[in-house]
């Protein structure tokens, strides 16, 4: 058997655990940050450029879809390829579509914390002050959110693109666009050739970065004078779908390295054996080399400085600074963020420092409950605004500990209570549409790593 035809038909271990804890980390720079943007700060204001880390979330959503839909040849869509990519269980591969089916759970999550957010504030707005948009709901917002189209959508007004009861959620809408043309993409990408999946992630990034430019400071700024329009192209699916992209191109070159290091090492790859992970050659570096010649832990340092300094330098100059480096910090990092999830998950790496740190229990707990902390947190904030009595920006600091605190609480019975039980739902129901799985389906990767922010 030669390597292609071997690569074609076998699945390899992917250790995905330090991305586990990379995804937790992330969304809580986020709401730490929105908790600190809630509190009176001065001079401009203390953001903690916890959005400019948006992309990280596109990458590790291809990654984790190519890991568990990618280790075996898919066939491309036949007929209608949209609307293939609509109709998930039409695939050759039955077991595809059954477990694609997992992207369900993150739909019955973004329709509850819309539910939750309408009903708190039309039951509250007659004895709270609140935001000038908050309460701007229309029937046409309403479908839109219900159906996850409120990124699609150009805003005709201040709050046209945002979902009606809790804006965060606008991510869901922007990966729903994603996981549509997931199906298409997988199948070409496979036969991408593994040397040139580089310059394929190169070419995606210089897109992203042109077009982001192109839009946010030609048209934003330039025609809508940096209104809520600038930060509608930050959310557009076409826009941001390079980044998924180049997402999975990560998630293509760790399984066939991986696949090439298991054939090579002429290891069994069943279940008995899934311990043995060997490790990987060094590459030279290069902008086109498949590993990245750099650390996690000097990636992360790298990230640390470039965010310190746009976060401070938007604190002390004001609000249109902030904006301002959060585009510029979307732009750059995906490259970043693309060559950290390959050293993350890098069996060679694997005694890094900051590996084992992410693949600690904490950092995993948290990445486990990071999509419900990440859509409850500002429902929160917003409730702890009508019980202190305050609007935003003038919450008291001691608010910022007892929200964090509310959040990770909620977050874990969310967790554990209500999207954990609707993923064996979906589970279940998947496995009874097909009496026994196809030997040639890929391994599914666990519920709570699909569609998380």
């Amino acid at each position: 058997m030669d390597a292609a035809e071997w690569r074609l038909t076998r699945k390899v271990p992917i250790d995905t655990a330090a991305v586990d804890g990379l995804r937790g980390f992330a969304v809580f720079h986020i709401i730490v940050g929105h908790l600190f943007i809630y509190v009176p700060t001065k001079p401009g204001g203390l953001y903690l450029m916890g959005g400019g880390s948006m992309g990280l979330f596109y990458i590790i959503s291809g990654f984790v879809m190519a890991v568990g839909y990618c280790q075996v040849m898919l066939e491309r869509p036949k007929g209608c390829a949209w609307l293939t990519c609509i109709c998930w269980p039409t695939w050759d591969d039955p077991s595809e579509g059954r477990s694609y089916a997992k992207l369900s759970s993150c739909t019955f999550w973004f329709w509850l914390t819309n539910i939750l957010g309408i009903i708190m504030r039309f039951s509250l707005q007659n004895s709270w002050e609140v935001n000038e948009y908050e309460n701007r709901v229309t029937w046409l917002n309403v479908l839109l959110t219900f159906l996850g189209l409120t990124s699609w959508v150009f805003p005709w007004d201040q709050m046209g693109s945002f979902p009606v009861g809790n804006e965060l959620t606008w991510t869901i809408s922007t990966m729903l666009f994603f996981y549509i043309c997931f199906p298409a993409l997988a199948p070409r990408m496979q036969r991408v050739p593994l040397h040139r999946l580089p310059i394929l992630v190169w070419t995606m990034y210089v897109l992203q970065a042109i077009a982001m430019s192109t839009c946010t400071v030609t048209l934003g700024f330039l025609v809508f004078h940096g209104s809520v329009d600038t930060y509608w192209f930050r959310m557009t699916p076409p826009l941001r779908l390079p980044i998924f992209i180049m997402g999975i191109a990560a998630g293509l070159i760790r399984v066939q390295r991986q696949q090439a290091a298991m054939k090579d090492a002429d290891l069994d790859v069943s279940p008995v054996n899934r311990g043995a992970r060997p490790e990987e050659l060094d590459e030279a570096c290069c902008c086109c080399a498949q590993e990245p010649c750099l650390g996690p832990l000097s990636l992360f340092v790298i990230w640390l400085i470039i965010t310190t300094f746009a976060a401070v330098q938007g604190s002390l100059v004001g609000e249109m600074q902030f904006i301002i480096n959060r585009l510029a910090l979307e732009v750059f990092y995906p490259i970043l963020f693309y060559y950290w999830i390959l050293a993350l998950t890098n069996p060679a790496r694997q005694n890094d420092c900051l590996v084992r740190l992410f693949k600690s229990r904490v950092m995993r707990f948290l990445g486990d409950i990071s999509m419900c902390c990440y859509m409850i947190h500002l429902l929160l904030l917003e409730f702890t605004g009508y019980l202190v009595k305050t609007r935003h920006g003038f919450h008291p600091w001691w608010t910022i500990l007892s929200t964090l605190f509310a959040t990770i609480l909620l977050g874990w019975l969310f967790t554990r209570f209500y999207e954990k039980p609707i993923a064996r739902c979906l589970r279940f129901s998947s496995k009874s549409e097909t009496d026994q799985p196809s030997k040639a389906a890929a391994p599914s990767p666990p519920a709570t790593e699909i569609g998380k922010p």
